[in-house]
């Protein structure tokens, strides 16, 4: 798929020609550098932008192809987390986690029963009552996971998922993925800049530079074998950070 942004001189090309493939129930990681363009892939893949050019197939259904109900209907089964939470600030924990299942008209009680054992999967069952504000950072990403689930998708997309966390937090919420990952067969794709939350959990990884793919592969092989010089640069700076002082 490419993407541009802009009608006139200077266009931004966000996306160019980039090509993908992510096997069912894999963590598959998109790593890059701040605008290389992995936060447009991502929504890409969920039309919250639409690429220019190319197709996007979600368990061979092209989504590209879709009308605006057709959509709606195909998003449930894509679920998003976000790098800031994207929590209302007015409804309570338990009510943020429903809100999908609201907009599905599904019955109050059938809302509730499902949000508290969603909570309990995430390790937040004592903060059904609670407003974002009482949360901390890594609860708030907590209710954003539990809420992603609502619809019970079979695609998990996540923006940045920890870049607003400390590295204890983070840790802790790569490892609710994981879990999640295993115990469901959940296909999830990680969007970050963070090379270390990729060698936690991701299978394969691709590795976005300028808007093209600079290199894709087992998450393994980047590491012992890097050769595009972005990924090399990653890596030292993952080791940089994993270093004692």
């Amino acid at each position: 798929i490419s993407k541009t942004f802009g009608t006139d001189s200077p266009r931004v090309i966000a996306l160019e020609e980039v090509s993908l493939r992510v096997a069912p129930g894999e963590i598959f990681g998109i790593i890059g550098l701040s605008g290389a363009g992995k936060s447009t892939l991502v929504r890409c893949i969920n039309m919250l932008e639409v690429p220019d050019r190319g197709k996007v197939y979600v368990d061979g259904l092209e989504i590209t192809a879709l009308g605006s109900r057709a959509l709606r209907e195909a998003r449930k089964k894509i679920g998003m987390i976000f790098q800031h939470f994207n929590l209302l600030s007015s409804r309570t924990v338990l009510e943020n986690v429903v809100f999908p299942l609201e907009i599905a008209k599904l019955e109050k009680g059938d809302r509730v029963k499902k949000g508290r054992k969603l909570l309990e999967l995430v390790g937040l069952e004592d903060k059904e009552d609670a407003y974002p504000s009482q949360l901390s950072g890594g609860q708030k990403q907590r209710v954003g996971v539990a809420r992603a689930l609502a619809n019970d998708p079979k695609v998990l997309l996540c923006d940045e998922p920890t870049s607003s966390l400390d590295p204890q937090t983070t840790r802790s919420i790569l490892r609710l993925l994981d879990t999640i990952n295993k115990d469901f067969g959940l296909t999830i794709i990680l969007i970050t800049h963070e090379m270390d939350a990729i060698r936690q959990i991701c299978d394969k990884v691709a590795v976005i530079a300028d808007g093209k793919v600079a290199e894709s592969g087992r998450v393994i092989d980047m590491f012992t074998s890097p050769r595009h010089e972005t990924t090399k640069a990653m890596i030292r700076g993952a080791s940089q950070i994993a270093a004692p002082d």
